[in-house]
């Protein structure tokens, strides 16, 4: 998930559910902190952790299965 460039990471974030895709954005995209981003999505920081841990996992899965 790391290597992968802007363009192709947004593609994938937005193929996410959309749970996800908001904590994904702010981390991976925008680059804030977990502190920032939990308070401006009103979550708590280990639930941010988690779904950030969840989204680059599913991206991960996809990619490995060539999707």
């Amino acid at each position: 998930v790391d290597a992968l460039g802007y363009d192709e990471l947004v593609g994938r974030i937005s193929q996410l559910p959309p749970e996800l895709r908001a904590p994904l954005g702010g981390i991976l995209l925008e680059k804030r902190s977990y502190s920032d981003v939990s308070q401006e999505l009103g979550i708590r920081q280990p639930e941010l952790v988690r779904a950030v841990q969840r989204g680059r996992a599913i991206i991960a899965r996809r990619i490995a299965a060539g999707e």
